[in-house]
């Protein structure tokens, strides 16, 4: 293609790449019940699991069939509550539940990571699982006994 009045020329290269289009955007995040600092390892502490969805196209379904399995580390926690769970989440609602986590260890925990898996078929989708926030987890107060071994004094 030559433009009047210049010497530049233009071609047009054909290449097919596909875009991907997400119709449902996930996102799970799991939060303290309380925001006090310093929890103690063994205490359960209370927390909140939310699961929400946006729905960017029409032509997507209004209700939406998942699973969510929370995934953590067995030498930072324990888990009170349904790990794994089948759950139905329609258009411009999120699906919150409870959970209780108990630290075994002390220190800056990470709090666990969330998956969640669609059976919905025809929608693509997009996860997103924010899992930087930390729990500073301090060891128990414990006493120490002394026993000598030896000889009793006299």
């Amino acid at each position: 293609m030559k433009e009047s009045g210049s010497n530049l020329q233009s071609s047009v290269l054909p290449y097919a790449f596909e875009v991907c289009q997400y119709q449902v955007v996930l996102a799970a995040t799991i939060e303290p019940a309380l925001k006090e600092s310093g929890s103690l390892v063994g205490d359960s502490i209370p927390c909140k699991l939310e699961i929400f969805a946006k729905f960017w196209c029409d032509s997507a379904s209004d209700n939406l069939e998942a699973v969510y399995e929370v995934k953590f580390s067995e030498a930072s926690w324990l888990l009170s509550g349904l790990k794994r769970h089948r759950f139905s989440l329609n258009k411009d609602e999120k699906f919150v539940t409870t959970l209780d986590l108990i630290p075994v260890s002390a220190g800056k925990l990470l709090l666990p990571n969330v998956e969640v898996v669609t059976f919905t078929g025809g929608v693509q989708l997009y996860c997103g699982y924010p899992s930087s926030e930390e729990v500073m987890i301090l060891p128990r107060e414990s006493t120490t006994l002394f026993v000598p071994f030896g000889p009793a004094p006299v």
